[in-house]
């Protein structure tokens, strides 16, 4: 019992959309373009990919093996115009051989990728390592998106030739707000040394080390963001390719669910998601906007007008974002990580 107190949390609520129809409207037709998400069995992955099908895109679905993915996908299906516009490719982010099995199909399959979504993500996990020894909430939310940026980043650029411009989005949270990164979180055999299981929520009564994992992953994808973006920015053969980033507010999805399982919420998280939370499709909208609207700059981060929810604009970066040594830092920590130099 926390604070707040703390009720059994097994579905997540589904609260009323408020702005997502007006929204996708004015979203403009994706024919002819091939879309990447990560993480699309729920929550905003599942709402990007079938916003996407329905603008005609062709859409790879890059989800861990399981009955969601199967169920997904065929979710997806039914919304596209052309069902084999939809295509579902094994990647278990907890894992950087899984990545370049993932990587290597798409390489070998598609010629093209107009837009990447590094949406997927895992919160408040355990202090558990992955089979590469990382964190497994540092590899899933952020190592592993390095990775299959980099390979896949041939096809982005391929994409840029073609249709004139290409887009890398990274999904970061609410939760990237707070101190510096730490080289410690992105060390290999670091997984399961990382301060332990607490699950006092950030801002509620006090900080658990679960939270300050999660924190740490989600400020990385805004890092990154920044990090890729100045490196796009100074090499003139890749001013056509985007990178920027997006968060979802608060929103009611299955990553309250899967995290509450994990015993990562001790308090809170059903007066907070009674209060504040929005409906999954008004919580897409900041990473839709982000992967698809015209008026999108590289190096942005879009999120909700009030932080919380609301249409998406985009926000002052804060100086833990955009810091230069957290950037260099981040990407080399993560070249050594994933065992590549990715020198652009």
């Amino acid at each position: 019992m926390g604070c707040c107190g703390s009720r059994s949390y097994d579905k997540a609520l589904t609260p009323e959309d408020k702005y997502y129809f007006d929204f996708y409207k004015n979203m403009p037709d994706l024919a002819g373009k091939t879309i990447a998400i990560t993480g699309t069995t729920s929550g905003t992955g599942l709402q990007l990919a079938i916003g996407a099908v329905k603008k005609n895109a062709v859409v790879i679905l890059l989800n861990r093996p399981s009955e969601r993915s199967d169920a997904a996908l065929k979710t997806i299906q039914k919304q596209a115009s052309e069902p084999n516009n939809v295509r579902s490719v094994s990647c278990d982010l907890s894992s950087f051989d899984s990545v370049r099995q993932a990587a290597a199909i798409i390489l070998a399959d598609y010629e093209h990728i107009d837009v990447l979504a590094n949406n997927a993500g895992v919160m408040a996990f355990p202090d558990e390592a992955t089979e590469d020894s990382f964190d497994i909430q540092i590899q899933t939310n952020h190592l592993s998106h390095f990775l299959l940026t980099n390979l896949l980043f041939p096809r982005l650029v391929t994409a840029s030739e073609i249709h004139g411009e290409a887009r890398i989005v990274n999904h970061s949270s609410l939760a990237r707000n707070g101190g510096k990164l730490k080289e410690q979180y992105f060390s290999k055999h670091s997984g399961g040394n990382l301060g332990g299981n607490g699950a006092a929520m950030i801002g509620c009564c006090g900080s658990g080390a679960r939270w300050t994992r999660y924190h740490h992953s989600k400020l990385a994808n805004s890092v990154f963001t920044q990090a890729l973006h100045r490196r796009l920015e100074r090499n003139d053969n890749y001013s056509n390719i985007l990178c920027c980033c997006a968060a979802p507010g608060y929103a009611a999805t299955q990553l309250q669910v899967s995290a509450h399982r994990a015993g990562g919420f001790v308090n809170c998280l059903d007066v907070w998601t009674t209060r504040f939370a929005q409906s999954i499709p008004d919580g897409t909208m900041p990473i839709m906007h982000a992967c698809f609207a015209p008026n999108v700059k590289s190096g942005e981060l879009w999120e909700p007008s009030n932080g919380m929810g609301g249409l998406p604009v985009a926000t002052a970066l804060k100086p833990v974002e955009v810091d230069g040594e957290s950037c260099e830092g981040l990407w080399n920590w993560s070249e050594v990580a994933t065992n590549i130099k990715w020198d652009l």
